[in-house]
């Protein structure tokens, strides 16, 4: 058994029997709300769990959280949506079809519908359509087939509650801060929905001792300088907008090249509004090299962010040849790695398997021929 498989055996084992049951944090007092934790790693540089540790356990899960922690991940990053009666759940799409076994169940199966999310029809058994209670008695499953199915079914889907109580239990069993970096997913359709997602998301952080008022100035802002106890993300810029009018916690807007080109995905207009309310930007990370996208117009792109004081934080990268750069990175996941971190200068990476970024970095740090691009 390797080192990884060692490490993911352990923390699976560990975790199995983990509860997601809301606690709640009423007391007031949160010990990691106004601390900021040093990054262990060469020049600042951080990585990202991408919905966990995906590429070795099911997403979104508290294991799959745990284990992205325990392979030096300085952040966990969870997707939330609403139930039915409003609690949020942490999963990546808004429906249960793909990763769940919701049609075992033929009573949710019958839920089964077709609604407009964010303009597009959508058919599947929504989690908004279930209650907590109900969704409680589900599993997930790997959504890739080319990956381990080893712990297929044997998970729940968490609440956002759950995951932050998991983080103080960590914090208080290894003095080390996991940043959470939650994603409010389709906020839009859950308004439509007859829900304020944005205010109860904000409402879960006072609940558990977060008192992050506008212009906090105790409030751990600077991504750069550390990992803090929570950053907001998200594609909907009104939403991110709104949050930033209501709250001091620092926010990473996400950019998509969804129907775009890069150069319409990724300009000084949009970055200009961007830095009137984020303290970092997450770029999809094929704006900087779909062809015909050249190094030199990278690099000049990556500029506009880092003149404007926005670290940048490309998603999603993952393990897969398929899901790298050819023409560029010629399959080498490394390379890739040493082209958005080094390269273009990015403060951190979603990775679905963030114990490859901690090697590239150590590699950096340690080796005498690190990986690097070009």
């Amino acid at each position: 058994m390797n080192l990884i498989s060692t490490v993911i055996f352990c923390s699976i084992g560990l975790t199995l029997m983990a509860s997601g049951e809301d606690t709640g944090v009423d007391s007031g007092f949160n010990p990691i709300a106004s601390i900021t934790r040093p990054v262990p790693s060469q020049g600042g540089k951080q990585t990202i769990g991408h919905a966990g540790a995906s590429y070795y356990v099911p997403e979104e899960t508290n294991q799959g959280y745990e284990l992205a922690a325990n392979l030096r991940a300085d952040w966990a990053e969870p997707d939330l949506q609403l139930t039915q009666d409003g609690q949020l759940i942490c999963m990546h799409d808004p429906t249960l079809d793909a990763t769940t076994n919701v049609y075992d169940f033929p009573e949710y199966a019958d839920r089964k519908t077709t609604l407009m999310v964010n303009g597009k029809a959508v058919t599947g058994v929504f989690a908004v359509n279930l209650t907590l209670h109900e969704i409680s008695n589900l599993r997930v499953k790997q959504r890739q087939d080319g990956r381990s199915h080893m712990y297929d079914w044997k998970f729940e889907l968490p609440t956002w509650q759950s995951v932050m109580d998991w983080q103080l239990t960590e914090f208080a069993q290894t003095q080390r801060l996991v940043g959470l970096m939650p994603e409010l997913k389709k906020p839009s359709f859950y308004h439509d929905c007859g829900f304020d997602m944005e205010d109860i998301f904000l409402r879960s952080l006072a609940k558990n001792g977060y008192r992050w008022e506008k212009d906090d100035t105790e409030t751990p802002a600077n991504l750069a300088k550390g990992v803090v106890p929570i950053a907001l993300q998200g594609f909907d810029m009104d939403s991110m907008k709104y949050v930033a009018s209501k709250s001091s916690i620092p926010l990473i807007q996400l950019i998509s090249k969804y129907k775009k080109t890069p150069r319409q995905a990724w300009n000084e207009k949009v970055l200009n509004e961007v830095a009137t309310f984020a303290q970092a930007v997450a770029p999809s990370k094929d704006i900087f090299t779909e062809f015909p996208i050249t190094d030199a117009e990278a690099l000049k792109m990556a500029s506009w962010a880092h003149d404007r004081a926005l670290p940048i934080i490309p998603y999603t990268l993952k393990p897969e040849p398929s899901t790298i750069n050819t023409r560029k990175f010629k399959d080498d996941p490394y390379k890739e790695l040493a082209f958005y971190y080094d390269y273009l200068g990015s403060l951190a990476v979603f990775h679905e398997a963030p114990d490859m970024a901690r090697q590239y970095l150590a590699q950096v740090n340690h080796s005498e021929n690190p990986p690097s691009y070009p």
